[in-house]
């Protein structure tokens, strides 16, 4: 825990001096969601992703963020925010599907696992077998 408190203040430190590399904001975020300080981490995150609203990593991080939060309905915004950007990306389809099936949303879910499954996204695959094959 200290070692990420000493990584968080070295990260400020070089934001301070360097505001333009908004990459030290995603980074800050991840310490903060590390430090379990997940309120600062999503403000952080929302200030990167004004700054680059087409990074998916950052999308990630605060889908992962929110669902810690008890966010899920934003967590789905975020996954539905980073298959626009790049409808390929398998692990948002993964989490879009284990997030349905915490809604009771088995058919919704198993959509999502068969869409990452075909794109090769092997815990998806197993899901699939898991939650699906019976349905479908």
């Amino acid at each position: 825990m200290q070692a990420l408190e000493k990584q968080l203040q070295k990260v400020e430190q070089e934001i301070s001096q360097n505001p333009s590399k908004n990459q030290l904001l995603l980074q800050k975020a991840y310490i903060l969601d590390s430090l379990q300080n997940y309120l600062d981490a999503l403000e952080t995150i929302n200030i990167f992703l004004r700054k680059e609203p087409q990074n998916i990593a950052g999308y990630y991080l605060r889908a992962k963020v929110k669902i810690k939060l008890k966010d899920e309905s934003g967590a789905i915004n975020d996954f539905n925010k980073i298959l626009f950007l790049d409808p390929n990306e398998t692990e948002a389809h993964f989490q879009r599907g284990l997030l349905r099936l915490q809604f009771k949303d088995t058919s919704g879910a198993c959509w999502e696992f068969r869409k990452a499954k075909d794109l090769k996204h092997i815990r998806a695959m197993e899901n699939y077998r898991k939650f699906c094959q019976k349905t479908n």
